[in-house]
């Protein structure tokens, strides 16, 4: 299993778009979703719901960062 940590808003293809390509072509890899724009928590909902394992609003923590890794799905 291989950890894909994706930003919502990215040139070219958005996160979404990533969770929903991973999801379908790469199952068994576990995704976390991370979003720096304030106000925007209905993007990380719709991430979840897509498929991430863990979101995370920017800035957070290291620590932060390692338990959304340790989350079990």
């Amino acid at each position: 299993m291989e950890l894909i940590v994706v930003d919502i808003f990215m040139p070219d293809m958005d996160g979404l778009e990533v969770i929903q390509l991973v999801r379908k072509t790469r199952p068994a890899n576990k995704i976390i979703a991370t979003l720096e724009r304030s106000g925007e928590m209905d993007h990380l909902d719709i991430a979840k719901h897509l498929g991430a394992h863990a979101t995370l609003k920017k800035p957070f923590s290291l620590q932060e960062l390692l338990e959304a890794v340790a989350i079990r799905n």
